[in-house]
């Protein structure tokens, strides 16, 4: 009987361990459209994803390195796609995208900030070793420890908005467009 007991306890513990939640933005304003691109995007806790399809006749290139990310405290940083690169002695290199007319490209943004902080805050478990909650710094609010395996603590984030801005060059001609989005509901990630 006490094996069985014990073997409960482990068992609920693991139970507990698979619930993950995240906010999501299923709004209407997931899509941008004007005369030369259409993108969608999905915010996740750590990265926007986002499909860009050029509807012009010319090449487009987006210039990450203009790019920025406004998170939902309206602090603006700037940002890395799924293409960067760093050098030797820790420069970032964030090369642009040419996308031909009609192709559609997929990629990702996270804040730079985002990326430091995680590595801080990995340093800092690794020392503590252990702690009776985890936690990630998401997206949301780049800096603040959220934690993703408590519903209530992400709720308060609903109707929040974030914004991106994403430079775009058309030949000589670069625009900036403004993505916004807002948080809309919670969905338990391993559910979904």
């Amino acid at each position: 009987m006490k094996k069985l007991f014990h073997l409960m306890l482990v068992m609920l513990f693991f139970a507990g361990c698979n619930t993950f939640y995240a906010a999501i933005d299923s709004g209407g304003d997931n899509v941008f459209e004007n005369n030369m691109v259409v993108v969608e995007k999905k915010i996740q806790p750590l990265q926007v994803d986002l499909k860009i399809t050029n509807k012009s006749d010319k090449d487009i290139e987006i210039v990450w390195d203009k790019c920025v990310y406004v998170d939902l405290s309206g602090e603006s940083y700037k940002i890395v796609h799924s293409h960067v690169q760093f050098t030797e002695d820790k420069q970032i290199i964030n090369p642009q995208t040419i996308i031909k007319p009609k192709e559609t490209h997929s990629d990702f943004l996270l804040p730079i900030a985002a990326i430091k902080n995680l590595e801080k805050s990995h340093e800092r478990k690794i020392m503590m070793w252990a702690t009776h909650h985890e936690t990630v710094n998401q997206i949301y609010k780049i800096g603040d420890d959220i934690d993703y395996r408590n519903e209530s603590a992400l709720k308060d984030l609903i109707g929040r908005e974030y914004k991106i801005y994403l430079v775009v060059l058309s030949g000589s001609d670069e625009k900036t467009l403004e993505l916004k989005g807002k948080l809309t509901e919670i969905i338990d990630l391993l559910n979904n």
